[in-house]
Formats: C-alpha cells, sequence, structure tokens
C-alpha cells in the first residue's frame, strides 16, 4: 500500500480568527478532510450511489507523485486510493479533474493533458467498476480534447467543458454534449478547435476577458444543470457567468451571458446546483471565496441574484478555511464540500503553494 498515510480530520467547532472577510460565521468554513503530498491539488468531487465520496488529485503542484482518484467510505469516514489515474500513451503522464458518476455505475473523468501537451491530448476517461465498488479498468470514451475540465450528466447525456480552444485572436473555450451512445463501440472524437461550430457534439462558444494583471485565457471551467436542464457555466479568467437554456425538445439554445463584471465576480471555477434553494454555487478561486446565483431571482438581474457565502483573505488552509477553491459539491443535504486547489496563479489571492492540502466544509 501507500507509504505516505492520507489523514483526515472533521473539526466540530470553529475558532474566529482575522483573516475572514466575511461577517456571518453561520457559512465559515471548517476542515473536513487534510491530505500528504500524494494528494497537493485536491480537484473533482463526485458521490457514488452509496454514497461513497470520490476526490481526484491531477498532482500538478508536485508531480513526483502521480495522478490519483481516492474515494472516502460514507460508513468509516476513512479514505484510501480508489485508482491510480491512467497515464496518456504519449505523454506518460495524468491529469484527473472533475469527474461524475454515469447512470452506467461508472465514474467519468476529465483527463487534463494541456500542462503536459497543447495537441489535443486531453480526453474523457471512463473507469469500469465492478458490482462490489472495486475498479475493473480505465477507458477512453471522447477524445481530441485540448483542456478538459469540468464534467457533468444528465440522463444518457455527457456534458463538459473543453476551457482552452487556443484560437488566434480569441480567448474563448467551450460546452460540449456527447451522447453515450456515440462512444458504445469506440471512443467519440471531436472536431478541431477552428470547425468547432460543426462539431455535433458542441453546445456553444464561451468567451473570457483578459485582464490585464492576470492575462489568463482560460474560459469554460465547471458546468452544472438545474433541475429544468439549463446548463450553467463560467469563465475562469475573468468570471463572465453564462446560462445555456433547455429547449422542450431536448436541445440548448446559444450561451447567454448573465453576468460580466470582474470588479465582482473575476473568476469562475468548479460549480454545483442546490436543489433545496435553487441555486447555483461557485468557487471563486481568485478571492478565495464561495458565491452563489439565484435562479429564482434571475429575471430580477445580477445584482438581485448574485451573492456570496464566504470569503477570506490568503491564508495556508489548515484551519478549514479557503485556500484556493476550486471544486463545490452538496453533500448530506445541507452541507458543502469545498476542494482547494492551492496553485498559485498571477493575480490571485493565493500567493504561494503550501504543503497543506484540504477540502472545506461550510454548513448551508
Amino acid at each position: 500500500m501507500m507509504k505516505r498515510t492520507i489523514c483526515t480530520a472533521l473539526v466540530l467547532g470553529s475558532v474566529f480568527c482575522g483573516s475572514a472577510l466575511q461577517a456571518d460565521e453561520a457559512h465559515r468554513p471548517r476542515l473536513f478532510a487534510q491530505f500528504g503530498e500524494m494528494v497537493n491539488t485536491p480537484d473533482g468531487m463526485a458521490l457514488d450511489a452509496k454514497g461513497d465520496l470520490y476526490l481526484s488529485s491531477p498532482n500538478f503542484q508536485d508531480k513526483n507523485f502521480p495522478g490519483v482518484i481516492l474515494r472516502r467510505c460514507s460508513k468509516t469516514g476513512t479514505w484510501s486510493v480508489f485508482t491510480p489515474a491512467l497515464l496518456h500513451p504519449e505523454t506518460r503522464a495524468a491529469g484527473p479533474m472533475g469527474i461524475a458518476f454515469g447512470p452506467d455505475g461508472n465514474l467519468y473523468y476529465c483527463d487534463n493533458q494541456y500542462f503536459n501537451n497543447r495537441n489535443y491530448k486531453s480526453r474523457i476517461l471512463r473507469v469500469l467498476v465492478a458490482d462490489d465498488g472495486a475498479p475493473l479498468r480505465i477507458e477512453p470514451v471522447v477524445e481530441n480534447v485540448k483542456f478538459a475540465n469540468g464534467i457533468r450528466f444528465r440522463g444518457n447525456d455527457l456534458f463538459f467543458t473543453d476551457t482552452c480552444f487556443d484560437l488566434p485572436g480569441r480567448a474563448v473555450g467551450g460546452v460540449y454534449r456527447v451522447p453515450m451512445s456515440a462512444f458504445r463501440e469506440r471512443p467519440a472524437r471531436l472536431l478541431p478547435k477552428d470547425r468547432a461550430e460543426k462539431d455535433p457534439f458542441f453546445l456553444g462558444a464561451i468567451e473570457t476577458q483578459v485582464l490585464k494583471k492576470r492575462n489568463d485565457l482560460a474560459a469554460a471551467d465547471g458546468l452544472c444543470l438545474a433541475a429544468n436542464g439549463d446548463l450553467y457555466t463560467g469563465s475562469f479568467g475573468c468570471g463572465n457567468f453564462y446560462k445555456l437554456a433547455r429547449r422542450p425538445d431536448g436541445t440548448y439554445e446559444k450561451p447567454k451571458l448573465l453576468l460580466s463584471d470582474p470588479s465582482v465576480f473575476s473568476c469562475c471555477d468548479g460549480i454545483c446546483y442546490y436543489e433545496k434553494k435553487n441555486w447555483i454555487i461557485m468557487a471563486d478561486s481568485a478571492k478565495n471565496a464561495i458565491r452563489y446565483w439565484d435562479i429564482g431571482k434571475e429575471r430580477q438581474g445580477a445584482a438581485a441574484a448574485f451573492g456570496t457565502l464566504w470569503e477570506n483573505d490568503d491564508v495556508t488552509g489548515e484551519d478549514g478555511l479557503l485556500d484556493q477553491p476550486c471544486e463545490v459539491l452538496v453533500f448530506e443535504g445541507n452541507k458543502l464540500l469545498v476542494a482547494n486547489f492551492d496553485l498559485k496563479f498571477p493575480d490571485l489571492k493565493n500567493t504561494s503553494n503550501d504543503r497543506v492540502h484540504t477540502i472545506s466544509v461550510i454548513d448551508l
């Protein structure tokens, strides 16, 4: 087994500290889990039918540790390695990011190869899971992706984001939908980005503003689907927030820009749907914050729909506060899990890659 242990801790109380910027202590993050160096960039999260929690870690902070997917047993609260991520045959690297369970009970994940090779090496992979929950093998289901990032399922449709298209003169990514029937016999294959509009799997382009200090071209990042099937996504590079409305026939309208104000929201990383309040909850990696979008107030405009659950200053995260939050997941009905990526980028609050690697939990 592993030579390095994975430590977890659940902090039941909370102590006020001066780094908090948000006054509502009811939403103060607490420590849910802390990991060793073998999990140095916690990222995607998903729950299986039994309630077991899965966590991906591409380990971009320290590539001496290969990408991995962990599992937390819902009965005991103990973590273990579910499976090492599959190495790409050409790059000999793995980058597991967004993860989601499909209706077939298998685990799908985005293998982001963009930082190893930008020439369409990213993929969507499937971990075939046995009846007893053991992983059997990993195989590609979608290929020719640039920057695989966020992933969700609705019925038999797989949705995912491709963050960077690398088109001259445009800072753009996109959203895709691939029916499971498209990879029943062999992996589905995307068209090159200069032909994306003709790709049958392409739903729409997501633009980003290139902010001066950050100079970040990353566009479509997290995505989720509301109860009615409408799809929401946002831009990592500037915080542009979009909706793709689902038509009655199951097709999708082109992306509609709902919010575009970097002074208010400058970075949309992972997002999830909170059904109880009809909210989209968003990880703001730039500001160490958790934001929300109230769908019920959407027609009243951004000023009414957009809000903040929590924001804090630059910290290590060891006390459970946010340390470059990248992914969010509703857990046990009334809690929010927040994975802290802690990998510095230009002009983000997080100024250093520390050796504390955590998941936070917030009461909803």
